[in-house]
Order: structure tokens, then sequence, then C-alpha cells
């Protein structure tokens, strides 16, 4: 017997395959940015949610968390701090390091644009 998956299912693996694809294309531009990379939560924001179908109220309850903290990351007011990285690895696809890895490469290349030049 062969087991057939619903549209949603379908729809949910699409979603969650092009959000894996996506941060391993942003994790490969981690190392040397040229150019000021996403902030974590923009990208949480108008990618990945969209991806996943999750509206912030559908992830802040998943990841119990209130949604106002996760408006300020998602709105780029705070930054992703070790606790919500580990709680996003448990409600959406990935590595829980990456959006902490996303989060360090925003802020070294902030960092060194500020710094003087060699």
């Amino acid at each position: 017997m062969v087991a057939t998956l619903s549209s949603e299912s379908r729809q949910r693996g699409m979603a969650a395959h092009l959000l894996y694809s996506a941060m391993r294309t942003i994790q490969a531009g981690i190392h040397m940015p040229t150019q000021n990379p996403p902030r974590p939560g923009e990208y949480l924001l108008e990618d990945a949610l969209p991806a996943l179908g999750l509206a912030a109220a559908s992830l802040a309850k998943r990841i119990d968390d209130p949604p106002r903290s996760l408006s300020a990351v998602m709105l780029c007011h705070a930054p992703v701090s070790h606790e919500f990285d580990a709680q996003l690895e448990l409600a959406v696809p990935g590595r829980a390091s990456h959006w902490l890895a996303q989060q360090a490469a925003y802020d070294l290349w902030q960092a060194q644009q500020k710094s003087p030049q060699k």
C-alpha cells in the first residue's frame, strides 16, 4: 500500500525544504559577507514565516514566547538571544545555531563598518 500525502502535508514539506535551502545559502555567505547581512528577525518575518505559512502569533505560541518579545526580534529592535535561538529550533526547520550565526554575522559586519580601515 502506498501512502499519499495530503496537499497540506506536501505544502509544509515544500516550505520546510525552501526554508532549509535559504538557510544553507545564508550560512554559506556568513563567513565573509561583502555587504550588510540581513538581521535574523528580518529574515524570520519576511521569508521564514511566509514559507512555513505561519503568522507571528502562531510562532510566538509555538515557542512559548510573548508576542511582544517575538515582535521586537522580527522588527529588529532586539537581537536574537541564545534562549530565543533554542526556542526557534523547536518551531522551525534548521539547526539551533543558525539564528545566532546570522545575528553574529550581522553584528560583526556592523562592527567592521565602524572600525578604521586597515
